[in-house]
């Protein structure tokens, strides 16, 4: 696509789901000669009458690389890895012929969009996976300055995507000052980037409400207003192979509604983007393929593996961008920790593409939080490195 404000951008074709009888989870003791803290588990995928030719699982464990763990089919058709997994509790799913999935046969499921199925291993106690509150409550935040717009005072999402509540950080000075306009940060996974703690896995939010005012006040930033857009049923799909779509969300539907209703400085250079693992990814896609609008974005932890049904990754989209067109202000960042290091290669490999491809000084930065693993409390403990490239003075 070109990166003319009149282009539009085209629905993505849904992944195929495909029909999935039964899977079984064993976990028990730790078995004799082995490591003394890790417990057997074997994952089990039945395709009923349909017939993957690849099946693996990605979680967690394996820092969801979505092929390392293949399933190898049984006489039965049954799909069935063994594993040997430390006590503890770990998110998952299922990848058929490039589909991810949950469990269906795992009662025990992530209670939001993320569709992941839950696997407790050991002796450790269950995690709570109560539904949460449809609207966050930050603890941290000023009074006054956290604002919701009702999903249904918003103008319609575009079709196949679910409609969903906005939620807005305006800054210390936003109150105060009644013709001053600020610049605007747009933040997936708009449910966790408050100042909360408990959920998110016991991980607790980005406190992005919190950082933001410490940052202003040690006039380490501009003053920002804070954007927060929540993820839909299907979060993969959204932030995957539906990018663009949900890119017609924000740029359609979101910015309009808050650019009218909020003191915003509107063009691209003030506005950016900021997400982690999938929501890095899909910042990284908007910046590169609407510069015009979103003017700069971060991406921390970003899931750069991923390719859409056709087989397309990020690396395509940007070998296959206008070399003349406008170059928006990249953040990359990954941690180092758990068994695909928090896919710090591929972001050094992204970093090293970008150069490559005219990327240099402030319009470039990349950072590795060494020993960081991939979950909000590490994505908080370093939140203001991406904040400062973003805003700073």
């Amino acid at each position: 696509m070109t990166d003319r404000e009149t282009a539009p951008l085209a629905p993505a074709r849904r992944r195929p789901r495909w029909p999935v009888a039964a899977c079984l989870l064993a976990a028990g003791a730790a078995l004799a000669g082995g490591a003394e803290d890790e417990v057997p588990v074997t994952f089990a995928f039945d395709p009923g009458a349909a017939a993957p030719r690849r099946v693996c699982v990605a979680g967690e464990f394996n820092g969801w690389a979505p092929d390392a763990w293949p399933l190898e089919r049984g006489a039965d058709g049954v799909f069935r890895r063994a594993a040997r997994l430390a006590p503890g509790v770990y998110r998952y799913k299922f990848v058929v012929d490039g589909a991810w999935t949950h469990d269906p046969a795992n009662p025990r499921r992530e209670p939001d969009g993320h569709r992941n199925s839950v696997l407790v291993v050991g002796d450790v106690p269950a995690p709570d996976l109560a539904p949460r509150p449809p609207v966050p409550r930050p603890t941290r935040a000023r009074a006054g300055a956290f604002h919701v717009l009702e999903a249904a005072s918003l103008p319609p999402p575009p079709a196949g995507l679910p409609p969903r509540p906005v939620f807005v950080y305006t800054p210390p000075s936003y109150a105060r000052e009644a013709a001053r306009r600020f610049p605007v940060v747009y933040a997936h996974d708009g449910q966790n980037v408050w100042s909360e703690d408990g959920i998110c896995f016991g991980h607790g939010g980005w406190y992005l409400d919190e950082a933001l005012d410490r940052l202003a006040a040690a006039g380490a930033i501009e003053e920002v207003i804070l954007v927060a857009v929540p993820h839909g049923e299907d979060r993969m799909d959204e932030y995957g192979a539906g990018w663009e779509r949900y890119g017609a969300l924000l740029r359609d539907v979101v910015k309009p509604a808050v650019d009218a209703r909020f003191r915003t400085r509107p063009g691209p250079r003030d506005t950016a983007l900021i997400g982690s693992s999938m929501g890095g990814l899909v910042s990284f896609k908007l910046a590169l393929a609407r510069p015009d609008v979103f003017g700069a974005a971060a991406c921390l932890s970003s899931s750069f593996w991923f390719k859409t049904p056709d087989g397309r990754s990020a690396f395509d989209l940007l070998a296959a961008r206008d070399p003349a067109a406008p170059r928006p202000r990249l953040y990359l960042d990954s941690g180092t920790a758990g068994r695909g290091q928090d896919g710090a290669p591929d972001t050094r490999r992204m970093r090293d593409a970008l150069r490559g491809a005219g990327w240099a000084g402030r319009d470039l930065a990349h950072h590795e939080a060494e020993g960081a693993t991939h979950d909000e409390r590490a994505w908080r403990a370093r939140a203001d490195v991406p904040l400062r490239f973003l805003f700073g003075e």
